[in-house]
């Protein structure tokens, strides 16, 4: 413990994030500010144990760069393997490792997150109550409100009487001197769309406002007119209405036949006004009086109050500097328009509020000094595919969704520039497949053709004739099958298959058995002999022997995997399994021969896509943006 660290390991590991995550702004100096940008990047991951938060911290540190912190983390693991493969070790002196990973999208001014849904969650508003700033966070047909600072969640959850729950579209007011929440919803028969109130204090349900719409509603904003707390609706039929939120009466008359799709709410020269989005473009504004139509108003549109805070740019939102008024560093990472963006002051400091499509809420610090580039460039997609190859110093090459490829040292994650591709561009030998990365190219009549993986944008040369026809693209892993170079193949409707790679024919006989949905396919020698692995969504993982056409039983029970791997380390067969654990990813090791856990699994930030094993048992993961380089702990390598 220092004057730049007031605070020690333990504290980190067992602290109640509630209470620390707030303090860890009371510090400034460098070494202070990166722990404290390293405690909150997977804040939301956080688990009561701490093995598993010794765990994420660890990660977080090789993504960040901060080498002292990882140090200090992991110096007190074990480096040796369990005592038995299924043994599950306990406490936290034996954990995984990571040796490093990149940081696409950590950034110091990161705040606070929190898991609102499984996916998709909007920042709806803020909202202050007794003193207490509050945000209103939508997950999927209910809401919630959250304590700004800590992210506690305050009351009950929001959810419309109606059948179904239906919230699209959230505001606030004030309704006789009390904060309310304001959202769509729909009258007990269904049919008459109401406009309904919670307290934003308690959460509590404390009126419907029926409206005159016809169907549904698209949006609710709020306003206040001579005093009186009002609501602007729009609904299906393109309409606008303005009414009482304490009585329900009209305030005006509707608006209609202007092809109104949106409207939001204002104040120009003192007065309220609406600001109407309309079906082929455009936007215009209304004086809003009461009693009288909405009429047009001359003058700009009015910007919304999140630009008064953030630019849009091509990369999503940029924040602005607080002293020049300009956008001032890289666009906040997972943020958009569409999940919701709102202004705030938490503990004297800008911040601004915000929604995404991984389910979280984020508040980002507009006052926070930039911390040094230390991270590894990541990609900017969602990293897909993974393949190490032996060129003499041992190189991953990762690809993202959007075609984009990185060649890195394996074992440091350090950048290589290669003089020629990864991959092989002459014919393959199929004693040859196991070492082999493909890419998979569809065709027509639902066929694809498999090329070998270079370390380019674009695929090598074909390995033989179009394959299937298929059920969507499928996951394929070479193998030699007795001499011939085959194709292990599982597809979306469930379907395993083995093909001949050179005649693009399907070998008999077929194998028995279903997989379910597959999402993930690998295959390996085991014990001599050649077997397949296949997981998805639909079902448990299955090893397949491939000589005898069958299933081995028991399957494993790994979850919704999205990647699978094998490796050997010291004559035991290691199948890694990665799957999507919710708005989370979860990497697992089993005994391919046995198909029994070897270790307690490790928890990712963001959901695992791929698994690569480079050798002396590192494991490389690929989550969300970034590829990590971990040993896990049941490996000695």
């Amino acid at each position: 413990m220092s004057d730049d660290r007031p605070w020690d390991l333990d504290a980190l590991l067992h602290a109640d994030p509630r209470i620390l995550s707030p303090l860890l702004d009371l510090v400034g100096g460098p070494r202070a500010r990166l722990e404290a940008a390293v405690y909150r990047t997977s804040l939301d991951a956080h688990s009561a144990h701490p093995r598993d938060r010794r765990w994420l911290l660890s990660l977080d540190s090789a993504r960040w760069g901060a080498t002292d912190l990882l140090s200090e983390l992991t110096s007190e693991l074990t480096s040796e393997p369990t005592c038995e493969p299924t043994c599950e070790p306990t406490g936290e002196r034996r954990g995984w490792r990571p040796l490093w990973a990149t940081g696409a999208r950590v950034d110091g001014r990161l705040r606070l997150t929190w898991l609102e849904a499984s996916w998709g969650a909007s920042a709806e508003a803020v909202v202050t109550v007794d003193g207490r700033t509050l945000v209103v966070a939508g997950g999927r047909d209910t809401a919630s409100l959250r304590d700004l600072r800590t992210g506690e969640s305050v009351g009950r959850r929001l959810t419309p009487p109606g059948p179904p729950p239906a919230l699209t579209s959230v505001a606030v007011a004030e309704v006789a001197g009390r904060p309310v929440v304001v959202a769509d919803g729909r009258a007990p028969d269904g049919r008459v769309p109401t406009v309904e109130m919670w307290d934003a204090g308690t959460g509590e349900h404390v009126g419907s406002v029926p409206t005159g719409h016809a169907a549904g509603l698209t949006g609710v904003a709020t306003a206040v007119v001579d005093g009186r707390a009002v609501v602007v609706t729009t609904g299906w039929e393109r309409a606008v209405e303005v009414r009482d939120l304490l009585t329900g009466e009209e305030i005006c008359p509707p608006l209609l036949g202007t092809d109104t799709v949106h409207a939001a709410t204002a104040v120009r020269h003192g007065r309220a006004v609406v600001v109407t989005t309309h079906g082929k473009g455009g936007r215009r504004v209304w004086w809003l009086r009461a009693g009288d139509p909405l009429i047009p108003a001359e003058g700009p549109v009015p910007a919304p109050a999140w630009c008064d805070v953030a630019v849009e740019c091509e990369g999503g939102l940029r924040l602005r500097d607080p002293r020049t008024g300009g956008p001032s560093g890289p666009p906040i990472p997972y943020a958009s328009l569409s999940w919701g963006v709102h202004p705030a002051t938490c503990d004297g400091r800008a911040v601004v509020v915000t929604g995404g499509s991984d389910g979280r809420i984020r508040v980002w610090d507009v006052e926070a000094d930039r911390l040094p580039e230390l991270p590894l460039p990541g990609h900017t997609a969602e990293v897909r595919e993974l393949a190490v190859a032996g060129d003499g110093r041992t190189t991953v090459v990762s690809r993202d969704g959007e075609g984009g490829v990185c060649v890195r040292d394996a074992l440091t994650g350090h950048p290589v520039d290669l003089a020629e591709p990864v991959g092989r561009a002459e014919p393959v030998a199929a004693t040859e497949a196991e070492d082999l990365a493909v890419r998979v190219v569809v065709g027509e009549g639902r066929r694809v053709t498999l090329h070998a993986a270079l370390g380019g944008p674009r695929p090598g040369p074909a390995l033989g004739p179009p394959l299937g026809p298929f059920a969507g693209t499928p996951k394929v892993a070479l193998i030699d099958l007795d001499g011939v170079l085959a194709a292990f193949t599982g597809d979306r409707a469930g379907s395993v298959g083995l093909w001949d790679v050179r005649t693009g024919e399907r070998l008999a006989p077929g194998l028995e058995g279903a997989a379910g949905e597959v999402g993930a396919v690998t295959a390996a020698t085991l014990d001599g002999g050649p077997v397949g692995v296949t997981g998805g969504g639909g079902g448990p993982v299955w090893v397949w022997d491939l000589r005898a056409r069958r299933r081995l039983h028991p399957p494993v029970d790994a979850g919704e995997v999205n990647a699978l791997a094998v490796t050997e380390v010291d004559g035991l067969p290691v199948l890694a399994t990665g799957a999507r654990a919710g708005a989370y990813g979860e990497v697992s090791l089993w005994d391919l021969r046995t198909r029994e856990r070897l270790c307690p699994a490790a928890r990712f930030p963001e959901p695992v896509r791929a698994l690569a094993w480079a050798p002396r048992g590192v494991l490389l993961v690929a989550f969300g943006h970034d590829v990590a380089a971990v040993r896990p702990p049941c490996l000695t390598g």
